[in-house]
Order: C-alpha cells, then structure tokens, then sequence
C-alpha cells in the first residue's frame, strides 16, 4: 500500500501558466505549507467542471512532476491562473477499508488470518519463524529436518521423528562444552529414573538393569571397551607388548588398567601374568583400587624363595592395598604366569579405576618384564 502524504498549513494557490491535457510538469505560483515529501495529492481547477485530481511525484521549487488523472478524475487542459489545492480523495479512505478486509493481511478475521498478541493464548497454524528465540518451550510431536543450531530448553512431549536428509550425515548430532557439561545425554523414563547417561568424554554408562528372560547383544561393533554398570558385564585390559623395569620402584602399567562404575557395586578381579628376566630381581606387584573400597586378592605363583619349579608356592589372601613378591626362573627365560582373583567391594561412588602396579623386587642387572599377553579383567556381580 502506497504511503502519501499530507499538510494541514498548504494554502490555495494558482497555476503560474497553462498546461496540455497529457503535460506531466506545472508550474503554481508557491509551494510554501505543501508537504515536503512526495507522493501528495492536488486538485486542478478546484471546484470547477473541469476539476482533475494529479499525484506529485518530484518538486524543484515550484515546479511539480506530476501523474495526471488520479482517482477516476479524466485529465483536461487547465489554463494559466487556474485553482490548484493541496486535497485528499476517496483512495485515501479506500486503502485503509481494502487493508483491513483483505484475507491476506492481519486485520482480515473473516479471512482467517488473526492479530498475534504479546500475551493473548492463542494457536497458529502455517507460520514460518525465521531465527525465533523459544524459552522453556514444550513441543508436542515435532518432526525436525534440515540443519539447526542454538538451544533448545524446555519438555519435548510425545514422540519425536528425527528425518535424515543425507545418506551419510548423522540423523542427530547432539554437542557440549566438556569444560561446562559433564553429562552430555540422559536418558530417563517418566518416573524420573536415569536409564542411561553419555559424558562428555565419550564415555556412555548404563545403571543395573533388571531383565526377565535372556538378554543378548549380538553384532556389537565396539572399539575399545565396553564399559557397562548391567550385572555380568565386563571390562577387559591387555599388554600389547613387553616392558622391562630394573628399578624397584612399583608403578602403575598403563596397558592394565580397568573401569569400576557403580556405587557400592561388587566385582571379580582377575589377572593373567606373564612374567621373565633378571632371577636376582624377582617382581614386586600391588593394585591400585578405588578409595574406600575392601576385599582381597590371591595369586598362584612361586614366591623368592622359590629355586626352578621347586618351593613355595604363594597362595595367600592379601588385601587389595598389599604387595607381594615372586622369583623369576634361575635362567632368566622361562616365563612364569602369576595367576589372581580376589573380590573388590566398593563403599560408595568409585574415585578411580583398578590398575596393576609393578617393579623389580631387586634392583639391577637386566631387570624384570611383563610380558605380551599378559591380562586384567573385572566383571560386576553385585
């Protein structure tokens, strides 16, 4: 809709000379109280027979470009010193009626369209928000497509539909400040039980879950461990090399460690190592364990006072925080297998996971190394 404009000061004036039926230029005799901007409407030959409404267009001064035969008027030559007066016409009312009955406009009720208020509780149908900001909102059965980016805050309800539109980019791609966010995705049912949650280090952990009948994971791609809080569930750790220490000092292996989630959970601990080097240096072996935690574990294996395959054998319980001490073979070759089980309660939320820690028991010489193939094991039964 065209906007014009009007002036309550512009006085009558006259043409200055006369112009032709089609002239698009006239020149009036002031200007003064006109409106400033264009478009505005005068009258030719005000009140006369031969009266013809023109649109301003453009002003230089007192001269005025013009549209000719404006709002039904018939164009007609006008002579010099004829009437001209600033006047409005019937568009002027007509527009606003015609904005105001139109279907496709705001104003038009019985066209369907409504006035959106500021706090009125309404429903929209067949909007397109572009860059909207929605706080705490709740959507119902949505269906998501395309790219988006931002927050979204507030309670999705029913089922929502996520459709993909490539064949190789994710469905849902969900991203967090591991600096701010610990817990990337929860997931809950309605009562408000957390079934499982996601870290934003990767790590993805599933509470105890009760199953009636039998439960089967099958065609599982997994790179790394499965780490899973499900009674029977296991986390698996191996030497994928040898390592040699000659100093007496215990340190944590870095391939043998395993994840303890679950407070005041209970596990099976269990290891398999392989052992050879240095006879006068022995190995010397403890575990690091989640604090607060109790139990014990026992290994198989001879102790230093052993000579060959002859001697002593350890088989005593020792708390998990204890260290133990094995002979290794007179000819420094043969490799040995140190076999252990123990039981490992937790006293509420565990601070850290189950490691194996290692040195020789005499220092020098070529020292002692545990072996490729060596393993550790922990399996939640409790």
């Amino acid at each position: 809709m065209t906007v014009r404009f009007y002036s309550s000061t512009a006085p009558e004036v006259t043409l200055n000379a006369g112009v032709s039926n089609v002239a698009t230029v006239i020149i009036v005799s002031s200007t003064t109280g006109f409106p400033i901007n264009t478009p505005y409407t005068l009258a030719l030959d005000y009140g006369s027979a031969v009266e013809e409404l023109v649109e301003v267009t453009g002003a230089a001064g007192t001269s005025l470009t013009v549209t000719r035969a404006i709002d039904g008027t018939s164009a007609a030559s006008h002579g010099a010193g004829a009437k001209v007066r600033h006047v409005s016409s019937a568009r002027d009312f007509k527009d606003s009626r015609d904005h105001e009955n139109a279907s496709t406009n705001v104003h038009g009720l019985a066209g369907g369209a409504a006035v959106v208020g500021t706090t009125t509780v309404q429903t929209l149908s067949s909007k397109t928000l572009t860059s909207p900001v929605l706080n705490t909102p709740t959507v119902n059965t949505p269906t998501f497509s395309g790219n988006a980016s931002g927050s979204l805050g507030g309670s999705i309800g029913s089922t929502i539909d996520l459709v993909g539109t490539s064949t190789t980019d994710p469905v849902l791609t969900i991203k967090g400040n591991p600096t701010n966010v610990t817990n990337l995705t929860e997931w809950q049912n309605n009562a408000g039980t957390v079934l499982a949650t996601l870290s934003s280090s990767g790590m993805l952990t599933v509470p105890t879950i009760f199953v009636s009948g039998t439960a089967l994971m099958e065609d599982i791609n997994v790179s790394g461990s499965i780490i899973g809080g499900a009674i029977g569930v296991s986390d698996y750790a191996y030497k994928s090399g040898d390592t040699t220490r000659t100093a007496t000092t215990v340190l944590a292996d870095p391939d043998l460690t395993v994840q303890i989630t679950n407070s005041n959970g209970a596990f099976i601990i269990e290891a398999y190592l392989v052992i050879s080097g240095d006879p006068n240096a022995d190995i010397n072996m403890n575990f690091t364990v989640p604090t607060g935690s109790s139990g014990n574990w026992t290994p198989l294996n001879y102790n230093t006072a052993a000579t060959g395959n002859n001697g002593p054998v350890e088989l005593v319980a020792t708390q998990w925080s204890g260290s133990r001490t094995f002979g290794l073979h007179p000819n420094g070759t043969t490799q040995y297998g140190i076999l252990v089980r123990g039981l490992l309660k937790l006293s509420g939320a565990p601070t850290n996971s189950v490691t194996v820690n290692w040195g020789a028991a005499t220092g020098g010489g070529t020292g002692t190394t545990l072996a490729f193939g060596s393993w550790l094991k922990s399996t939640r039964i409790a």
